[in-house]
């Protein structure tokens, strides 16, 4: 996979998780969490989420995010032919309400080490595009979210978490079809 500044994008010649796979990503001090992280689209609108006070992740309160992912659990793990694609999923049912069909598709992978969050996770970044525009947001005492065009998105920028904010200026420079 190509990178670009800090982001690996492209399609691996196999997403399944027979070579290796594992929750984490070395070991000891340098382990670093593998984060599957959702980015959901209809049509030309895509789903940005608000991290309210009551969220759980106190380094990102406050912060728009382009995508909605966690960790790994070991229930992900067990009996899971591809662990990551689980997570995924467990992800996207605990974090939305979304009753429409999609399919789901890797976009990349992001390495960035410029955030405290950023240097012990590994973001792998999966672009689900959906049928129906009805997305919301199942745990509203933490998120709130809503669609918007990329260029409605632009006066968040500043205000997105480091992962969105490299992603954000993927999809701008590089249309995904």
């Amino acid at each position: 996979m190509p990178v670009v500044s800090g982001v690996a994008f492209g399609t691996p010649a196999s997403r399944s998780c027979s070579h290796g796979c594992a929750r984490t990503i070395g070991s000891g001090r340098g382990a670093r969490w593998i984060i599957p992280y959702v980015v959901f689209r209809h049509e030309d609108r895509y789903f940005l989420t608000h991290r309210l006070r009551r969220s759980s992740e106190r380094r990102l309160r406050h912060l728009y995010s382009l995508g909605v992912g966690g960790h790994i659990n070991p229930e992900d793990v067990v009996d899971a032919a591809d662990p990551i694609e689980a997570g995924l999923r467990r992800e996207w049912e605990e974090e939305v309400v979304y009753a429409g069909r999609f399919s789901t598709r890797l976009l990349g992978a992001i390495n960035d080490q410029t955030t405290p969050v950023g240097r012990v996770h590994v973001g792998l970044i999966f672009l689900v595009e959906g049928d129906r525009p009805e997305i919301s947001i199942r745990e509203v005492d933490k998120l709130a979210g809503a669609l918007f065009e990329l260029d409605a998105m632009r006066s968040y920028y500043l205000d997105m978490e480091s992962w969105s904010q490299l992603i954000f200026d993927y999809l701008t420079r590089v249309p995904v079809a």
